[in-house]
């Protein structure tokens, strides 16, 4: 398809102007980008605008938006104009654009390799998915970038190099962080427990915000479960962050009793379903003997 993208040079067909970023002007035809897009379609036709403001994006993402209408086709871009790209295609509702810029993702996430995947590539689709979601609040692209560090067995890999930086993460690169982890939380415990252990000989060390939105959110209760060494080691580095804080000392015994209460629950539900099942057998036996009824406890040791 092309709708005469060699014009796009002619003051004569393009009869609006795009400005872009620090006022880069882009000119195109108001009828070829209203073909594309309903939102540019309303501005020129029902508001008769003959500027639309661009100007958070760059004057070269600009022209690639306007060759891909012109052409019906997404062109090849870095990582960076591929952002842009996707955004507008979302901003200004080009239907078409949104899948190209989708399956471009698909199949870039596709071609990184399962075996020794390099830790760029992977970045490059979790902070991408990351974006998606928390500015345009689609989850179709965190399923392609979690599902590809799944698969090529990249978890441990991935999420200790990403936590080194934990202090830069929004609560939605911490929330994929946790969804990535799922069950295996000491996937986030381990790369937690090494900067403890590196904080510890710091003056006036604190518990960051971040590690208290992770520790939250995460799992906890089945590293109580399964991992008791590690869950008791990590609380015992956290009280000693804490001694100079109040307030994180509060919040440390309050993270432990939750967390361990949690698991208490667990332990203690299948001895409750077994009472309850068993509550007639109980019943005739009691008749039958002068025996105290034995009792079921939940209670901490």
């Amino acid at each position: 398809m092309n709708f005469g993208i060699e014009l796009l040079d002619s003051v004569t067909h393009n009869n609006i102007e795009l400005v872009a970023v620090q006022g880069a002007k882009i000119r195109a035809n108001s009828a070829i980008l209203s073909l594309n897009s309903p939102v540019i379609h309303h501005m020129t036709t029902t508001l008769e605008l003959l500027t639309i403001d661009m100007e958070e994006f760059s004057e070269q993402s600009v022209r690639y938006f306007v060759e891909a209408a012109y052409t019906g086709k997404l062109p090849a871009v870095s990582g960076e104009m591929f952002r842009d790209l996707n955004k507008i295609a979302h901003a200004f509702k080009v239907s078409w654009l949104q899948i190209s810029c989708f399956q471009m993702f698909s199949e870039f996430t596709d071609g990184i390799p399962d075996i020794l995947p390099p830790y760029q590539d992977l970045l490059f689709v979790f902070e991408e998915a990351a974006y998606v979601l928390s500015k345009l609040k689609e989850r179709n692209f965190l399923e392609v970038a979690l599902g590809k560090i799944a698969t090529s067995n990249s978890k441990q890999m991935f999420i200790g190099k990403y936590l080194a930086g934990i202090e830069t993460l929004s609560d939605y690169h911490l929330d994929m962080v946790v969804e990535l982890a799922g069950a295996e939380v000491d996937l986030i415990l381990l790369p937690l427990r090494e900067q403890f252990v590196k904080q510890l000989g710091v003056d006036k060390t604190v518990i960051s915000n971040e590690c208290k939105y992770l520790l939250e959110h995460c799992q906890l209760s089945l590293c109580s479960r399964y991992s008791p060494d590690l869950f008791q080691q990590l609380f015992d580095f956290l009280e000693k962050l804490a001694e100079e804080s109040t307030e994180d000392m509060k919040w440390v015994l309050q993270l432990h009793r939750k967390s361990a209460s949690k698991f208490e629950v667990a332990q203690c539900a299948p001895a409750v379903l077994d009472e309850n099942s068993n509550k007639n057998e109980k019943d005739d036996l009691e008749k039958t003997t002068d025996s105290p009824k034995p009792k079921n406890s939940c209670k901490t040791q």
